[in-house]
């Protein structure tokens, strides 16, 4: 069975770019849940590692939105597991 790990999370309202540092195990299948508040139609929201993966949106661009405040929520996938 597979075992699940929250690796970190980063949230608040102030724009830009934000990090989350994990050191996953080799092997391990990384799944991002992230999103953004003030979202507008046109915005994206983009995963990168520093082991040059790369991530499959899943579902439509936004997921979600809902609310006042134009929140969106996207779930993203690596497309590879983590190298050794």
């Amino acid at each position: 069975m597979a075992a699940i790990t929250s690796a970190g999370a980063t949230w608040d309202t102030a724009a830009g770019n934000k990090t989350v540092t994990a050191t996953p195990a080799a092997n391990d299948l990384i799944v991002v849940v992230h999103g953004m508040s003030g979202w507008a139609s046109g915005d994206t929201s983009v995963i990168t590692d520093n082991q040059s993966g790369t991530y499959a949106q899943i579902g439509a661009n936004p997921l979600s939105t809902a609310g006042g405040t134009a929140g969106a929520l996207w779930i993203s996938i690596r497309t590879a597991l983590v190298p050794s």
